[in-house]
């Protein structure tokens, strides 16, 4: 038995059909576990504190004496963002309340947004190093009042909350006016 060559179909035409209809299943698959991924995942703590600066503010040293006054800006300039951002509710933290440093008997628990209105992650402790590396959220930072010791954030959050970059606003204005005629 033999084919005519009107009965072939080319292979270019094979490859495209499956190529599409892969691409096809693979992309309604990929947007439906997309979809019930945001409803019903609920955001975990999987990024130490300590993590965070080391990705965020490569070069270090962060530790003891010698950090450089523009390194220690932007320390703190990234602590005020997380702060900013805990107390918008864009970002989740959580810590071990009333727990000292090193403490891990004690579960985390969320750090309601209200305390970020009065309350900060401890600079100072975070330079010395060590445990205190782990981060530390005070009410009162001048009276040793610690709230919440061993701070953890999601990144799925912090990718979405504190972006590495901020794009430059652009405003497109036309340089001349328009005006009705009558």
């Amino acid at each position: 038995m033999t084919l005519s060559s009107s009965e072939y179909v080319p292979a270019w035409k094979i490859v495209m059909i499956i190529s599409f209809v892969g691409a096809l299943v693979f992309g309604v698959f990929a947007v439906r576990d997309w979809i019930q991924g945001e409803e019903t995942s609920k955001a975990e703590p999987n990024l130490r504190l300590a993590v965070l600066v080391k990705n965020r503010l490569p070069g270090g040293p962060f530790m003891g004496d010698d950090v450089p006054e523009g390194r220690f800006t932007e320390l703190s300039s990234l602590f005020h963002e997380i702060r900013q951002s805990a107390r918008l509710g864009k970002l989740t933290v959580w810590g071990r309340k009333d727990s000292p440093i090193g403490q891990e008997r004690i579960p985390l628990s969320d750090v309601p947004p209200d305390f970020w209105e009065h309350g900060e992650i401890d600079i100072l402790g975070y330079l010395r190093g060590g445990e205190h590396e782990r981060g530390t959220a005070t009410l009162d930072p001048f009276k040793g009042k610690t709230e919440y010791t061993d701070l953890r954030l999601n990144s799925r959050q912090v990718r979405h909350a504190i972006p590495r970059y901020r794009w430059p606003k652009i405003t497109f204005a036309m340089p001349f006016k328009l005006e009705k005629r009558s």
